[in-house]
């Protein structure tokens, strides 16, 4: 049995026919998918295949597509196959499990649609959570205006009633300030902010607007 990994345009195109139907992913876009991950993280990406070599013809045996994401602990199996009756499988885990441990992974994770029993009984495999899906549909979105215009109209005069008591705050901080400056007389010397403390600096000198200076264009 030869051993190969798929890294370049001409083995992806070879193994596109052979990979995995999805429900929501046709064998090209998987095909697309595995090219843009080679582009950017080879390293990254973990595409075996199997064969074995008669004299007559060149046979899959199988295969296994695997990914290390960024920042975690495990490698995730996307697709896995091979011919029943032979231990193929177990030579692609072996190398799937040696590049794992090259790149310091700890675990393996994978999805499926099959009953889970096969891979716990034979691999070992232990249910970690389960995958829920949620279709967006017209009634789902009715559904969340119906919640939201429920809640939204006290939540949104609390949120206005905290913003004014935060904007009253600053406005009567700003006017102390004010009265302490001209208490100080305008000689720009130190005076004492309610906000920022004692020892707050005097007037700024004014800052010319966008309409005198060009610094937009």
């Amino acid at each position: 049995m030869r051993f190969v990994r798929v890294s370049t345009d001409y083995g992806i195109n070879v193994m596109k026919d052979h990979l995995l139907s999805e429900p929501d992913l046709t064998n090209d876009q998987i095909a697309q998918g595995v090219r843009e991950y080679l582009a950017v993280a080879p390293d990254k990406v973990f595409f075996m295949s199997a064969w074995e070599e008669t004299p007559d013809a060149t046979e899959l045996y199988g295969f296994m597509l695997a990914y290390a994401p960024d920042n975690c602990s495990h490698v995730f199996i996307h697709q896995a196959w091979s011919k029943p009756g032979t231990e193929t499988a177990a030579h692609l885990f072996y190398s799937l499990h040696k590049w794992a441990i090259g790149l310091g992974r700890s675990q393996f994770r994978c999805e499926t649609l099959r009953a889970p029993e096969a891979f716990f009984r034979r691999w070992g495999f232990e249910e970690l959570s389960r995958v829920l899906k949620l279709d967006i549909t017209e009634g789902w979105e009715d559904r969340l205006l119906t919640k939201i215009g429920d809640t939204n109209e006290p939540v949104q005069q609390q949120q206005t009633t905290e913003d004014q008591e935060h904007i009253d705050s600053y406005q009567t901080a700003e006017a102390n300030l004010e009265l302490a400056r001209a208490a100080a007389g305008e000689s720009g010397g130190p005076v004492s902010d309610p906000v920022l403390g004692p020892d707050c600096p005097g007037p700024a000198p004014a800052v010319p607007s966008c309409d005198e200076h060009d610094w937009l264009i």
